[in-house]
């Protein structure tokens, strides 16, 4: 196994070749930026901007009640993460595949996110409380998901290679959740307003 010097605080370090890259992106780091671009987009529309803030909000009734029935769901899912994730994170290395761990949390995770649609605020869709237990289901394998892609990024990329990925992931997660942004807008919040190119009624009903 053929190493390289990697110096810092004064100390050298011997790191394996293959870690450490040839400092450019390649297909295994844009893979990986691509994979977290597609997961900002969920952080920013459901649990900043749009999402919670509507249950919060018109599901719920009353914007103060609202906002404490979500802030003491949020604290739930927090204390779960904080008692498991590290315990994920030290063990990671014993887990074996990690791309079979990430695609069965992205799978569990897929058909929560899809369920919220029915978050009606008329009352006939699912329940305030049903809509808090998937966000904080889904909160705990986000985060769980985040771990295990993070630790992929240094075999992705490599280490010389690894500021890239990040930024180009940044930069694909800000992009896809502005885009989505404007489609939300477009396909919900503007019809009827009487705009050019905007429907005239909501889309999807």
């Amino acid at each position: 196994m053929s190493t390289v010097e990697a110096s810092g605080s004064g100390a050298s370090l011997p790191i394996d070749a293959e870690l450490m890259g040839n400092g450019k992106l390649g297909r295994g780091g844009v893979s990986w930026s691509l994979f977290e671009g597609a997961r900002n987009p969920y952080v920013i529309l459901i649990t900043i901007y749009i999402f919670i803030p509507y249950v919060a909000a018109t599901m719920v009734g009353d914007p103060v009640r609202g906002q404490e029935i979500v802030s003491r769901w949020s604290q739930y899912s927090g204390w779960f993460i904080m008692a498991t994730a590290p315990f994920l994170g030290a063990s990671i290395d014993r887990l074996g595949r990690r791309k079979t761990w990430l695609a069965l949390a992205t799978i569990l995770m897929v058909p929560m996110m899809a369920s919220l649609w029915w978050a009606k605020a008329d009352g006939t869709g699912i329940s305030v409380l049903t809509v808090m237990i998937l966000t904080t289901l889904i909160g705990v394998l986000f985060t769980y998901t985040e771990v295990l892609h993070n630790s992929l990024l240094v075999r992705a990329a490599g280490i010389s290679a690894a500021h890239k990925a990040s930024g180009l992931a940044l930069a694909l997660g800000n992009g896809l959740a502005l885009l989505a942004l404007a489609f939300t807008a477009w396909a919900f919040a503007l019809p009827g307003s009487g705009l050019p190119f905007v429907p005239e009624a909501p889309l999807f009903g």
